[in-house]
């Protein structure tokens, strides 16, 4: 067994190796070296607990690799906080930005910031020309109600972060057509929710004021379509048995779904890319689920991030 002082000296040990590893991500590597020739000279000490000198030296290897890797991680840490302050303060002229507009060099501003696409374009998920088109271009409007947040970090490497654009970008051309004028018009004058009365009503009203993608989305199935008009065709086929002169001043539809009480006898299924139809997107769903008690199904394709959802949230309200 273990002398109490050298299971302090060991524990002593590990803690520090925390705490370079809880400083710097590169030093996984060396933690997992430490880890392992921490554990093999406590096994060396069990087999051999009456050879003190063997603990001693083994210590000291303990503390010289402590010290030298203590260092490396600090140097990791500097070099890591230097290269960042260096992008982060650099300023790109809108003058400079303006010259990568061509899909062999290609530059975008998305939230200020300017972004190196061109190596990105062929593995963009939604094809090359969204990019392509918009080279040189401010796509802020553009990129937003269809990304999550966190989206670029997570497939763009950090070195396509280039700086902080020093102005305003240009920024892709609207065309406003009759087609849009119309919805525009329709979105100012659409009726409110009081005077719309089942879902055939909101689909109408969100077929005239949403724009032709946000449309085009929602309103369509994968391939065929086969199991989007089998969904419909279900409901059809569902009859309520009508009762005549009921009392319906009072009503109460809750219930239970899956053990989870709810307000009403259907929740929030999970549908993406909610700004497309509003600028809070899933946020303001889980606001609105909330109030009312609906049950939120939550995306993995949203426009806005699960803790964004969660933190729209109040106390007891169910999502999933």
């Amino acid at each position: 067994m273990l002398k109490q002082s050298q299971k302090i000296l060991i524990k002593s040990f590990n803690y520090s190796n925390k705490r370079i590893i809880n400083n710097s991500k590169i030093g996984f590597k060396n933690q997992l070296f430490r880890n392992y020739t921490t554990n093999s000279i406590k096994n060396s000490i069990n087999n051999n607990n009456n050879n003190a000198n063997k603990f001693n030296t083994f210590l000291s290897i303990i503390t010289i690799l402590g010290i030298g890797l203590t260092i490396s991680s600090s140097s990791i840490i500097l070099n890591d906080s230097a290269s960042s302050k260096k992008n982060a303060k650099k300023l790109i002229s809108v003058e400079e930005f303006v010259k990568h507009n061509k899909p062999d060099d290609c530059w975008v501003v998305i939230h200020g910031n300017v972004y190196d696409m061109t190596d990105f374009i062929p593995k963009h998920p939604g094809g090359r020309a969204p990019i392509t088109i918009n080279a040189g271009k401010d796509v802020t409007d553009i990129f937003t109600p269809i990304h999550p947040p966190g989206v670029i970090e997570q497939y763009l490497p950090k070195d396509k972060f280039l700086g902080k654009i020093d102005g305003d970008a240009p920024k892709p051309e609207v065309v406003l057509d009759d087609d849009e004028i119309e919805r525009l018009d329709n979105v100012d004058n659409k009726p409110s929710l009081n005077k719309i009365f089942n879902l055939h009503d909101f689909e109408y009203v969100a077929k005239s004021i949403l724009p032709k993608n946000a449309w085009a989305y929602y309103s369509s199935g994968s391939d065929d379509e086969i199991i989007m008009r089998e969904n419909h065709y279900a409901y059809q086929r569902i009859y309520f048995r009508p009762r005549i002169l009921e009392k319906v001043g009072s009503i109460d539809l809750s219930t239970e779904m899956l053990g989870i009480k709810t307000s009403v006898p259907f929740y929030i299924t999970a549908t993406a890319l909610a700004k497309l139809g509003h600028p809070e997107g899933e946020v303001a769903i889980a606001k609105a689920a909330g109030k009312e008690d609906v049950i939120q199904m939550i995306s993995t394709f949203s426009s806005c991030s699960l803790d964004e959802c969660a933190e729209a949230s109040i106390e007891g309200q169910s999502q999933c």
